[in-house]
């Protein structure tokens, strides 16, 4: 049996979650910004396609409700819930295994994912494959803006001026941590020590003293395997 809820109205999958550090930023991104909007016009089906921390793909409308995530028993609850299959076939189908299977055909999708293997382009590649219509930047955009040192390197290459900067991979800082430290000391201090590939907050460090460097880029590494120490703008104004 394949079903819709309505005919008339066109159905648009937000998906969030996924198996990046900034999960739950993504629900609450999901939900307050663009469910809530979406269901206040009332002129979409809206169907949350929520991944879960290990990766699963979950579909239910429950979802469409920031509470849903915020109950005790939450993890409990998804245990019980059914993983949905999603077939990328020239479109963007859920489809509910089954005895009896129901199916939904998805006309626009709605990435609300933060961080690696969402917002990095992943999954706008995925959806470019599938020939899906999408909202939001494409795949070189979002895996150009994701890269903290690669979007420097590029508006570089515009003319745009950026603050001076020193980044490493985390073999680099295995193999001679000693060269790193040296370049980072000839920044200007404070700097900033930043994960590359992930958010504004999580992982990332101010520091004035060069005692709390090295601690500060292993929290670093803790979330990326590339980092960039940048120096601090102070005084902007």
């Amino acid at each position: 049996m394949t079903g819709q809820t309505n005919i008339n109205k066109k159905n648009i999958a937000v998906i969030f979650g996924g198996r990046s550090a900034e999960h739950d930023v993504s629900i609450i991104t999901a939900h307050i910004p663009i469910i809530q909007s979406l269901l206040a016009v009332g002129q979409f089906d809206v169907w949350p396609i929520y991944i879960s921390k290990d990766g699963s793909w979950y579909c239910d409308k429950k979802m469409n409700d920031l509470d849903y995530f915020k109950q005790d028993d939450f993890e409990a609850r998804l245990a019980k819930q059914k993983k949905i299959r999603i077939l990328f076939d020239n479109g963007l189908k859920i489809i509910w295994p089954g005895i009896i299977s129901k199916t939904v055909q998805i006309g626009v999708a709605f990435p609300a994912m933060h961080g690696t293997f969402g917002e990095d382009g992943s999954l706008m590649g995925l959806l470019r494959m599938a020939n899906i219509p999408f909202v939001g930047c494409d795949l070189f955009a979002s895996a150009v803006a994701m890269d903290k040192v690669l979007t420097k390197q590029v508006i570089s290459i515009e003319g745009i001026p950026v603050v001076p900067y020193v980044w490493f991979t985390r073999n680099d800082w295995k193999k001679n941590k000693n060269i790193w430290i040296e370049k980072v000391a000839k920044l200007k201090w404070p700097v900033f020590i930043k994960p590359v590939h992930l958010g504004s907050s999580i992982g990332i460090s101010k520091i004035k003293q060069k005692t709390e460097l090295e601690n500060s880029i292993e929290v670093a590494f803790h979330y990326d395997d590339k980092v960039l120490v940048e120096e601090s703008v102070e005084n902007l104004i």
